[in-house]
């Protein structure tokens, strides 16, 4: 809270005489500030290198028996207004055609490694949800190389080509 204080003089007007004989109570003004905790704000493909009409997106392929696709850019971008640290992030593959048991996300063993050091936990995936969590406070780069290192992978034999959502 911030105290301001304002003087208010007596003024004549109809000559612009002002006198600081005139001089008013000094009055006070208190003012509360409310600061906003904005969102952080998500790039997966910062330069819409894979597709430029897809603002903040990433669009790619998933190719049957590749073992496992990136689900971001490599220009990945996390920006905050507020902060330089994220504590946690939940990725979610909203439709899963081919079924829970054969779809899934997971993270690059690599990553998962590097994502443990910078103290990022990743959370086992849940099939029944198509949800996987990283938790822990870290820099936004270490949030970003972590993001880096998921993959959405299909073990169908016959994979649907429906457009997955992550």
């Amino acid at each position: 809270k911030q105290k301001t204080a304002y003087e208010i003089r007596n003024c004549d007007w109809s000559s612009d005489v002002c006198s600081s004989d005139l001089l008013s109570n000094i009055v006070t003004t208190t003012l509360g500030v409310i600061a906003v905790n904005d969102p952080p704000l998500l790039d997966l493909d910062a330069d819409d290198s894979s597709d430029p009409t897809f603002v903040n997106g990433f669009n790619t392929t998933f190719v049957e028996g590749s073992g496992g696709t990136a689900i971001v850019d490599a220009d990945v971008s996390i920006l905050d207004p507020d902060d330089g640290f994220l504590e946690s992030a939940t990725i979610v593959l909203t439709n899963r055609p081919d079924g829970d048991e054969v779809e899934s996300l997971f993270m690059d063993p690599d990553a998962a490694g590097a994502a443990a050091a910078a103290g990022i936990t990743v959370g086992a995936y849940d099939p029944t949800t198509g949800t996987i969590v990283l938790t822990g406070t870290a820099t936004l780069a270490d949030y970003e190389a972590a993001l880096l290192g998921l993959r959405y992978n299909n073990t169908s034999t016959t994979p649907s080509i429906t457009l997955r959502t992550v």
